[in-house]
């Protein structure tokens, strides 16, 4: 993974939310709360689609590097990295007290049913 996916994964970790393309919304949800709360753990802008849903917009393809640079892929291949067995890095960095404790109020949310994306 490269450090803005262990990035993700440290904060998708601290909200408790599993790395999984299965519950994608989920992770657009704590992603776009987390950015609200003054937490970045990406390099997208999350949004609100007119249903009220989080979600992340697709960017145009990087056409110099031919990738697309969009969270669900990131998302995909860190899945895939992490059911192949491999080292996923995130153990050689930290999140500092301040965005922990956003993510833990978070995370307290999401245990409760408690929270609200507008």
């Amino acid at each position: 993974m490269d450090r803005l996916q262990i990035l993700l994964k440290l904060g998708l970790d601290a909200m408790g939310v599993p790395v999984s393309t299965g519950n994608y919304q989920q992770i657009c949800e704590a992603v776009y709360l987390a950015q609200k709360g003054g937490v970045s753990l990406t390099r997208f802008h999350m949004g609100l689609n007119k249903e009220g849903k989080a979600y992340c917009p697709k960017p145009l393809i990087n056409r110099s590097e031919h990738l697309s640079m969009w969270l669900w892929e990131d998302v995909r291949d860190m899945e895939y990295e992490l059911r192949s067995g491999g080292e996923d890095g995130s153990d050689r960095f930290k999140l500092d007290e301040d965005a922990l404790k956003v993510l833990e109020e978070i995370a307290e949310g999401f245990r409760k049913g408690d929270y609200r994306l507008a």
